[in-house]
C-alpha cells in the first residue's frame, strides 16, 4: 500500500505526479 503524504500548500495532482515518478524510478509501475 502506498502512502501519499501531501506537503503543505500541494495540490493532489502535483502530488501524485510525484509519487508516479518515484514509482517509475523504482520500476513498479510498467
Amino acid at each position: 500500500m502506498v502512502e501519499i503524504r501531501l506537503k503543505r500548500g500541494e495540490s493532489v495532482d502535483k502530488a501524485l505526479r510525484r509519487l508516479k515518478k518515484k514509482l517509475d524510478r523504482e520500476g513498479i509501475l510498467r
